[in-house]
């Protein structure tokens, strides 16, 4: 795998901008709405995988809406699916070794799940 600086800075996404998060983050976020699969190894080495959905990308990681999420700590392997059918472009997948940093649980039931994920490694392909 190859490690790619800024996988996602020339998309046309909005960007997050108060002022909180800009303070503490290394990396802009950009609000996209991707489709993701990942896959993780449980404590008890069982190979678990599920489907989510982006809420926010950046060069160095993102926010995953999930159902089933990894516990903090994990590595996961995630796919991005990249297609832009209105771009004219070949289908794009980003495929990245990444690590849970936090899952959220809302306590209100009819909020979304999910969990951050800092890349380690990460791969553009076309599909």
């Amino acid at each position: 795998m190859i490690s790619l600086p800024n996988p996602v800075g020339r998309l046309p996404l909005r960007a997050e901008s108060t002022p909180a998060a800009a303070e503490l983050r290394a990396a802009i976020r950009h609000q996209a709405a991707l489709k993701v699969q990942f896959r993780w190894i449980t404590s008890d080495g069982t190979s678990r995988a599920a489907k989510g959905q982006t809420r926010n990308v950046s060069p160095r990681g993102a926010f995953i809406h999930a159902v089933q999420c990894p516990p903090a700590g994990t590595g996961v392997e995630v796919s991005f699916d990249l297609s832009f059918d209105q771009l004219g472009s070949s289908p794009l997948r980003l495929e990245a070794e990444a690590q849970v940093l936090r899952i959220e649980r809302p306590r209100d039931s009819f909020a979304k799940r999910g969990f951050a994920v800092q890349f380690r490694r990460a791969r553009m392909q076309t599909t």
